[in-house]
């Protein structure tokens, strides 16, 4: 199980992942002389301290996959089902940036120009990762399939 290749990459994975929702996503910059708004995954900080909790989605759906690589690494023994769960992953990855465009284009925009931080880029990185994974588990089960057709 963990001498697989797959489970460092759902690892990385999970840590990318887990920075991801530790630090900001981004800064709303207004158009005024007001203080900038720090967007983070479970919250909008806005310049006056206030933290505003409608944008906790983009918290969840991280939390999620993570959940779902760390079952896809113990599940070791289903080698199509952690396939399966990598897939899944990185559809809630795809959501997860829905979510993120929306909450920064028609949810927050009146709050000011948005300021991306590199860590919007990681749920990418994260998604390469899984699908890294996948590619390894599907190789392992072509690998296996091969040795049952010899014997």
């Amino acid at each position: 199980m963990w001498q697989r290749i797959q489970t460092v990459w759902l690892l990385l994975a999970v840590a990318a992942l887990a920075v991801f929702v530790s630090l900001p996503l981004g800064y709303f910059v207004p158009e005024n002389m007001a203080a900038n708004a720090t967007l983070y995954s479970l919250w909008l900080e806005t310049g006056t301290g206030e933290k505003v909790f409608t944008s906790f989605i983009l918290h969840l759906l991280p939390l999620v996959v993570m959940l779902i690589s760390l079952y896809a690494i113990v599940a070791f023994k289903n080698r199509k089902k952690q396939a399966k769960l990598c897939a899944t992953g990185c559809l809630f990855l795809v959501l997860e940036y829905v979510a993120l465009t929306y909450f920064v284009y028609f949810q927050y925009s009146p709050m000011g120009e948005f300021s991306p931080s590199f860590m919007v880029c990681l749920p990418v990185v994260s998604a390469v990762f899984i699908l890294l994974a996948r590619r390894a588990i599907l190789k392992d089960e072509a690998l296996v399939r091969a040795a049952d057709r010899i014997r």
